[in-house]
């Protein structure tokens, strides 16, 4: 019975030891912020190397095809890559992203 208790007693001790130190360092965490508020859906999200930039798959204003945009986070409009009728959709992987971002957008926007 006391080996219970003891094991109990830890398990209370360790969980408010867990609380207080999560609570004390709420002020270094990072707040989420949304990259876009495009309507619509917007699909694979890929950043530059430097993490300046996002690029993104998006239905469009008129919500009717996707294509491939490219946006510098915190500023601006996002710049679009691509114009297909057919859906134009970011393959995963980070050896994409870094060809995308070294090939494409250099070339349209810029060095990032």
């Amino acid at each position: 019975m006391a080996a219970i208790a003891i094991v109990s007693l830890l398990a209370v001790a360790s969980g408010a030891l867990w609380l207080i130190l999560r609570l004390e360092n709420r002020d270094t965490l990072v707040p989420a912020v949304p990259l876009t508020s495009y309507p619509g859906v917007e699909l694979s999200p890929s950043f530059s190397p430097d993490g300046a930039q996002v690029a993104f798959s998006w239905d469009g204003d008129q919500l009717n095809n996707f294509d491939i945009y490219v946006k510098t986070i915190g500023s601006g409009p996002a710049l679009r890559l691509t114009n297909d009728p057919a859906e134009d959709k970011i393959p995963s992987g980070l050896q994409t992203a870094d060809r995308l971002f070294s090939t494409v957008c250099c070339q349209t926007i810029g060095p990032h």
